[in-house]
C-alpha cells in the first residue's frame, strides 16, 4: 500500500519531500499515458477480442440472485447513492477535526467531473442492444466508464485514508478495505454484465480513477502538512 508519509511524534503522518511526490507525479503521468494508449487500441470504435470474450463470459451467468446483485451495484453507482459513505466519513472527519483528510476527501470528489470531457473526446459507440441487459440502451460514450471511475476516485481514496488513519484499529481498517475494494470491483463487474461497457472501457475508468486517487494524496499531505507548520506541532 502507497504509504507517503512521516512518522510524527505523536503518531500523525506530515508530507514527505517533494521528491517523494515527484515520485508520485511520475506514476500519476504513467497511468495517463496508458489511458491514452488504451484509448488509441479503441480508436476505432470496434471492440477488442477481449472485449467480447469478457462480456461473452460474464453474461452467461444469469441466475437471479447475480443478475439483482448487478443491477443494485449499477443502480448505486451515480449520485447521490455513490456519496454516502463518503458523506458519512466526511462528517465524521470534520466532528474528529481532521481537517486534512476531509479537504482531500472533497477534492477527490472532483475527479468524477474529468470523465465526461474523455468520453467527449474518445467518443467510443456503447456495446449497444445485442449485449444490453439494462433496462435502456446509454446513449453517451462508452470510454471511460464513468461509473468505475467514481468508484475508484471515490472509494479508491477511502481505502488510502483507512489505511493511514486507522492503524490501530485493525479490524475496521481491513473491513472499509475490504469494503471499498469489493465495490470497486463489483461495480466495473456490473457495467460489464449489463452490456453497458466493455471490460476495456471499464479498465480506462480504473486507470484514471487511480491517477486521480494518487493525485488526492499529494493533497492530502501536502494540506496536512501546511496544517502542521502553522499549528508547529
Amino acid at each position: 500500500m502507497l504509504d507517503i508519509k512521516e512518522h510524527h511524534p505523536q503518531g500523525e503522518a506530515i508530507g514527505h519531500p517533494p521528491a517523494h511526490y515527484l515520485r508520485l507525479l511520475l506514476i500519476i503521468a504513467g497511468l495517463m499515458l496508458l489511458l491514452v494508449g488504451l484509448a488509441e487500441l479503441i480508436e476505432s470504435g470496434a471492440p477488442l477480442e477481449a472485449d467480447l470474450a469478457v462480456t461473452r463470459f460474464v453474461q452467461q451467468f444469469r441466475p437471479d440472485w447475480f443478475d439483482g446483485l448487478m443491477r443494485f451495484l449499477t443502480s448505486i453507482g451515480v449520485a447521490p447513492w455513490v456519496l454516502i459513505l463518503p458523506a458519512i466519513i466526511l462528517i465524521a472527519l470534520l466532528v474528529m477535526r481532521e481537517w486534512a483528510a476531509a479537504l482531500a476527501l472533497l477534492f477527490a470528489q472532483l475527479g468524477s467531473v474529468g470523465n465526461p470531457l474523455i468520453k467527449i473526446a474518445v467518443n467510443r459507440p456503447r456495446p449497444g442492444v445485442n449485449f444490453e441487459l439494462g433496462l435502456h440502451v446509454p446513449t453517451d460514450s462508452s470510454f471511460p466508464s464513468g461509473h468505475s471511475a467514481t468508484a475508484m476516485v471515490v472509494y479508491g481514496f477511502l481505502i488510502y485514508l483507512a489505511w493511514v488513519k486507522l492503524r490501530d484499529y485493525r479490524l475496521a481498517r481491513n473491513l472499509i478495505i475490504a469494503f471499498c475494494a469489493i465495490y470497486i470491483l463489483g461495480m466495473g463487474l456490473s457495467r460489464i454484465y449489463l452490456g453497458e461497457h466493455w471490460v476495456s472501457d471499464v479498465l480506462g475508468g480504473y486507470i484514471y480513477g487511480l491517477a486521480w486517487v494518487l493525485l488526492s494524496v499529494i493533497v492530502y499531505h501536502l494540506i496536512l502538512s501546511r496544517i502542521k507548520g502553522r499549528t508547529g506541532v
